[in-house]
């Protein structure tokens, strides 16, 4: 359950920092999945959970979580975000995204406030972005509302 991961936010908090200090941004993919794998460990380790980190850039999505019977689980993720991270951890716990959701940007605001402050919510995916990938988004879908605008002109001419 997700009351789980808050119970143990003050437990949670401090490796995160250190996840923040070690900048995962920074080195090669290997450093920065280290860092992460490290992360994760800890962050088992306090919740009394066994997890395993896999990095897979061929991933269709974002991340994936799966979860096992007995306390394990393996988290997947397509590219080292640690909003993405947290929110694939939060999985362990939880199925409900709303929740995770709610979670995992909480977690990422009280580590991260100025790179929080920066995100948009896009209120279609329910994601937070940065404003390159919300202009990204924005931009698929304006062209795909204009193709679909223009097939109703010419279905009306017909």
């Amino acid at each position: 359950m997700i009351q789980d991961l808050e119970n143990k936010r003050k437990d949670l908090l401090p490796i995160l920092m250190g996840l923040k200090k070690a900048k995962p941004w920074r080195g090669s993919k290997q450093k920065r999945y280290f860092k992460y794998a490290r992360t994760l460990h800890q962050l088992s380790e306090v919740m009394g959970v066994r997890s395993v980190l896999v990095y897979y850039p061929w991933l269709p999505h974002q991340g994936v979580c799966l979860r096992f019977k007995g306390g394990r689980g393996i988290v997947v993720i397509r590219r080292f975000s640690v909003i993405t991270f947290l929110h694939e951890f939060a999985h362990l716990f939880s199925s409900n995204e709303l929740e995770v959701r709610n979670w995992s940007a909480s977690m990422f605001s009280q580590v991260w406030p100025r790179q929080f402050s920066k995100l948009i919510w896009d209120p279609v995916s329910g994601d937070y972005l940065s404003q390159a990938a919300y202009l990204k988004v924005f931009r698929s879908r304006y062209l795909h509302l204009c193709a679909f605008l223009n097939r109703v002109q010419d279905f009306k001419k017909s």
